[in-house]
Protein backbone atom coordinates (compact mmCIF):
# COMPACT_ATOMS: atom_id res chain seq x y z
CA UNK A 1 0.00 0.00 0.00
CA UNK A 2 1.77 3.20 -1.15
CA UNK A 3 1.28 5.71 1.63
CA UNK A 4 2.18 8.70 -0.55
CA UNK A 5 -0.54 7.80 -3.07
CA UNK A 6 -3.15 7.57 -0.34
CA UNK A 7 -2.05 10.91 1.12
CA UNK A 8 -2.27 12.59 -2.28
CA UNK A 9 -5.76 11.13 -2.93
CA UNK A 10 -7.04 12.35 0.43
CA UNK A 11 -5.44 15.77 -0.17
CA UNK A 12 -7.19 15.96 -3.53
CA UNK A 13 -10.54 15.11 -1.97
CA UNK A 14 -10.05 17.54 0.94
CA UNK A 15 -8.27 20.58 -0.58
CA UNK A 16 -8.58 22.79 2.51
CA UNK A 17 -7.18 20.21 4.93
CA UNK A 18 -3.53 19.56 5.63
CA UNK A 19 -2.99 15.86 5.07
CA UNK A 20 0.21 14.04 5.96
CA UNK A 21 1.20 10.52 6.80
CA UNK A 22 1.89 9.62 10.41
CA UNK A 23 5.33 8.40 9.28
CA UNK A 24 6.22 11.87 8.10
CA UNK A 25 5.11 13.46 11.36
CA UNK A 26 7.09 10.95 13.39
CA UNK A 27 10.16 11.44 11.19
CA UNK A 28 9.91 15.24 11.52
CA UNK A 29 9.58 14.98 15.28
CA UNK A 30 12.55 12.59 15.48
CA UNK A 31 14.70 14.99 13.45
CA UNK A 32 13.71 17.86 15.74
CA UNK A 33 14.64 15.86 18.83
CA UNK A 34 18.01 14.92 17.28
CA UNK A 35 18.76 18.55 16.47
CA UNK A 36 17.86 19.67 19.99
CA UNK A 37 20.02 16.89 21.41
CA UNK A 38 23.02 18.03 19.35
CA UNK A 39 22.36 21.65 20.32
CA UNK A 40 22.18 20.78 24.02
CA UNK A 41 25.46 18.82 23.74
CA UNK A 42 27.18 21.86 22.23
CA UNK A 43 25.75 24.17 24.88
CA UNK A 44 26.91 21.73 27.59
CA UNK A 45 30.42 21.64 26.14
CA UNK A 46 30.59 25.45 26.09
CA UNK A 47 29.37 25.64 29.69
CA UNK A 48 31.97 23.07 30.78
CA UNK A 49 34.73 24.98 28.97
CA UNK A 50 33.68 28.22 30.67
CA UNK A 51 33.63 26.41 34.01
CA UNK A 52 37.13 25.07 33.40
CA UNK A 53 38.39 28.57 32.62
CA UNK A 54 36.75 29.92 35.76
CA UNK A 55 38.42 27.24 37.87
CA UNK A 56 41.76 28.02 36.20
CA UNK A 57 41.53 31.75 36.93
CA UNK A 58 40.31 31.13 40.49
CA UNK A 59 43.22 28.81 41.18
CA UNK A 60 45.71 31.26 39.69
CA UNK A 61 44.29 33.96 41.97
CA UNK A 62 44.46 31.60 44.93
CA UNK A 63 48.12 30.83 44.22
CA UNK A 64 48.93 34.54 44.04
CA UNK A 65 47.05 35.24 47.30
CA UNK A 66 48.67 32.30 49.08
CA UNK A 67 52.22 33.02 47.97
CA UNK A 68 53.38 33.70 51.54
CA UNK A 69 51.72 30.56 52.87
CA UNK A 70 53.24 28.42 50.13
CA UNK A 71 56.63 30.07 50.70
CA UNK A 72 56.51 29.29 54.42
CA UNK A 73 55.56 25.68 53.69
CA UNK A 74 58.44 25.37 51.23
CA UNK A 75 60.83 27.03 53.73
CA UNK A 76 59.98 24.55 56.50
CA UNK A 77 60.64 21.60 54.24
CA UNK A 78 57.59 20.85 52.14
CA UNK A 79 58.57 19.45 48.77
CA UNK A 80 57.07 20.56 45.50
CA UNK A 81 55.03 17.36 45.32
CA UNK A 82 53.54 18.12 48.75
CA UNK A 83 52.37 21.54 47.55
CA UNK A 84 50.91 20.08 44.35
CA UNK A 85 49.15 17.29 46.28
CA UNK A 86 47.71 19.75 48.80
CA UNK A 87 46.29 22.02 46.12
CA UNK A 88 44.96 19.11 44.02
CA UNK A 89 43.25 17.49 47.02
CA UNK A 90 41.66 20.84 47.84
CA UNK A 91 40.44 21.28 44.27
CA UNK A 92 39.24 17.66 44.08
CA UNK A 93 37.15 18.01 47.24
CA UNK A 94 35.62 21.30 46.15
CA UNK A 95 34.93 19.91 42.66
CA UNK A 96 33.28 16.78 44.08
CA UNK A 97 31.03 18.91 46.26
CA UNK A 98 30.23 21.13 43.28
CA UNK A 99 29.42 18.10 41.11
CA UNK A 100 27.08 16.72 43.76
CA UNK A 101 25.34 20.07 44.24
CA UNK A 102 25.09 20.53 40.45
CA UNK A 103 23.57 17.07 40.03
CA UNK A 104 21.05 17.77 42.81
CA UNK A 105 20.10 21.15 41.33
CA UNK A 106 19.71 19.65 37.86
CA UNK A 107 17.59 16.80 39.22
CA UNK A 108 15.28 19.18 41.08
CA UNK A 109 15.00 21.43 37.99
CA UNK A 110 14.20 18.42 35.80
CA UNK A 111 11.58 17.21 38.23
CA UNK A 112 10.00 20.68 38.38
CA UNK A 113 10.02 21.12 34.58
CA UNK A 114 8.76 17.63 33.70
CA UNK A 115 5.03 18.50 33.74
CA UNK A 116 5.60 21.34 31.27
CA UNK A 117 7.47 19.21 28.72
CA UNK A 118 5.70 15.88 29.01
CA UNK A 119 2.61 15.19 26.96
CA UNK A 120 2.40 11.50 27.79
CA UNK A 121 2.46 11.71 31.60
CA UNK A 122 6.05 10.54 31.94
CA UNK A 123 7.23 9.60 35.40
CA UNK A 124 10.33 11.10 36.99
CA UNK A 125 13.13 8.54 37.18
CA UNK A 126 16.09 8.87 39.53
CA UNK A 127 19.33 7.51 38.01
CA UNK A 128 22.09 6.88 40.59
CA UNK A 129 24.86 6.26 37.99
CA UNK A 130 24.31 9.82 36.82
CA UNK A 131 25.50 11.03 40.25
CA UNK A 132 28.83 9.28 39.79
CA UNK A 133 29.14 10.62 36.25
CA UNK A 134 28.42 14.22 37.34
CA UNK A 135 30.87 14.04 40.22
CA UNK A 136 33.51 12.37 38.02
CA UNK A 137 33.23 15.01 35.30
CA UNK A 138 33.33 17.82 37.86
CA UNK A 139 36.43 16.40 39.55
CA UNK A 140 38.15 15.73 36.20
CA UNK A 141 37.53 19.27 34.96
CA UNK A 142 38.60 20.74 38.30
CA UNK A 143 41.84 18.76 38.42
CA UNK A 144 42.71 19.37 34.77
CA UNK A 145 42.08 23.09 35.16
CA UNK A 146 44.28 23.24 38.25
CA UNK A 147 47.38 21.44 37.02
CA UNK A 148 49.21 24.55 35.82
CA UNK A 149 48.38 26.73 38.87
CA UNK A 150 49.49 23.90 41.21
CA UNK A 151 52.77 23.44 39.35
CA UNK A 152 53.33 27.19 39.37
CA UNK A 153 52.71 27.27 43.13
CA UNK A 154 55.17 24.44 43.66
CA UNK A 155 57.86 26.29 41.69
CA UNK A 156 57.74 29.34 43.95
CA UNK A 157 61.11 30.19 45.42
CA UNK A 158 60.78 30.00 49.24
CA UNK A 159 63.15 32.89 49.88
CA UNK A 160 61.28 35.15 47.45
CA UNK A 161 57.86 34.12 48.77
CA UNK A 162 58.77 34.71 52.45
CA UNK A 163 60.46 38.06 51.76
CA UNK A 164 57.34 40.05 52.71
CA UNK A 165 56.32 38.03 55.79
Amino acid sequence: CPVSDIVSQISHQLPHAKVSAVQQAVRARTETVERLTRFSAVVSAVVLAIGALMIFTTMMGSVVERTKEIGVLRAIGFRRTHIIKELMIEVGAISAAGGLIGWAAGTVAGWAALPYFSETGMVFELRPPLVLFAIGVAVAIGLLSSIYPAIRAARLDPSEAVRYV
